[in-house]
């Protein structure tokens, strides 16, 4: 009976070291600061417009995807994602700079029927960081066109930054002024504070726009996800040491009861 008992540990020890070999390679966007793949994955939220070509201000392509408590976010854009766009006029209402905007996030179908949180982001060489902003009591609207949407969060009383965990580079897309620019980026949501991660529900329609500081060109796409904490590396790497001990304690009682 034991003998069986240990075969089974060795069965379930087998099956949880090879199953996340089975598991490693998901249908999920890589973060190389480079979105062609986006298009093709089935599942994320994904719009693309302007065809790739238009002037400096324009957006191109916005990706949202949820995946084992993963959030993915892509952003493509004509416009100068690091250094904005500069309007020759410090006089102006931009003070000279019209600023890039945050993506800004709302739960639910009705997309804008209030907005939950934001992320900023910062660049640094080749490397982005997020910022995400919860409990948001202020949002700044857009200067320009679409007046009654926020471009970014103007204050909150929750924040939150992820380090180095995307990349940013500068594409060559045909016609384009700048010739694109691209940043991608991935936050384990269970690494979010218990205020940020209470937003998220067991499943949802996650919704996010994203527009720079005049608003004169505005992309936006939705994420259906289902959502769940999933267990750290650390808890599996303990849980696997309990099977290989309890697998040697089984095997060293066989032998004591078989001399």
């Amino acid at each position: 009976m034991k003998k069986r008992q240990l075969i089974f540990l060795q069965i379930l020890l087998a099956v949880f070291l090879v199953s996340p070999v089975v598991s490693a390679a998901p249908n999920v966007p890589i973060i190389d600061g480079n979105m062609t793949e986006w298009g093709t994955l089935s599942g994320p939220g994904y719009h693309e417009h302007e065809g790739n070509v238009g002037p400096s201000w324009d957006v191109e392509k916005i990706g949202l995807f949820i995946n084992a408590g993963v959030l993915y976010i892509g952003l493509q854009a004509d416009y100068d994602l690091v250094n904005g766009y500069n309007t020759g006029s410090s006089a102006d209402i931009y003070n000279g700079n019209i600023g890039p905007g945050d993506f800004v996030f709302s739960f639910g179908n009705t997309a804008g029927a209030s907005w939950d949180f934001a992320i900023d982001y910062s660049i640094s060489g080749g490397d982005v960081s997020l910022t995400f902003h919860d409990n948001t009591i202020s949002w700044d609207n857009a200067k320009f066109a679409h007046t009654d949407l926020p471009y970014q969060a103007g204050s909150s009383t929750d924040s939150q930054t992820f380090t180095n965990v995307g990349k940013y580079q500068k594409v060559t897309t045909s016609g384009a002024i700048n010739n694109g620019h691209v940043i991608e980026a991935a936050v384990n949501l269970n690494e979010l504070s218990a205020n940020l991660v209470s937003l998220f529900g067991a499943n949802d329609t996650l919704n996010v726009h994203w527009m720079m500081e005049c608003g004169n060109d505005y992309i936006a796409t939705q994420e259906k996800y289902d959502y769940s904490s999933v267990p750290e590396p650390a808890t599996l790497l303990l849980f696997g040491m309990g099977l290989l001990g309890a697998g040697a304690l089984g095997r060293r009682k066989v032998k004591k009861e078989n001399v």
